[in-house]
């Protein structure tokens, strides 16, 4: 996160400028995607570009769930070796 990256006097600051560019950057810009697309194709295209990055949203956050515990497991073999080797 970015708010790990700043001093803590500047931390509301920071909270702050991230959420105003998230709303400006993500959601006006999403919206006026959406309405072009509306606009020139239909709302079954639009329709289809909502369902498309939902799934799109579900599949990759399965493979982040997936790719996190495999990470979890191997740092937790590799702590029970370094346990092992020092009590030898």
């Amino acid at each position: 996160m970015v708010n790990e990256a700043v001093p803590k006097f500047a931390n509301g600051m920071s909270t702050g400028s991230m959420g105003f560019f998230q709303y400006i950057l993500g959601e006006k810009g999403a919206t006026i995607a959406l309405g072009w697309i509306v606009q020139k194709a239909g709302w079954g295209a639009g329709n289809i570009v909502v369902y498309s990055f939902a799934g799109l949203a579900i599949v990759l956050s399965i493979y982040i769930l997936i790719r996190q515990n495999r990470l979890i497991k191997q740092v937790d073999e590799l702590e029970a070796g370094e346990i092992e080797a020092e009590q030898e």
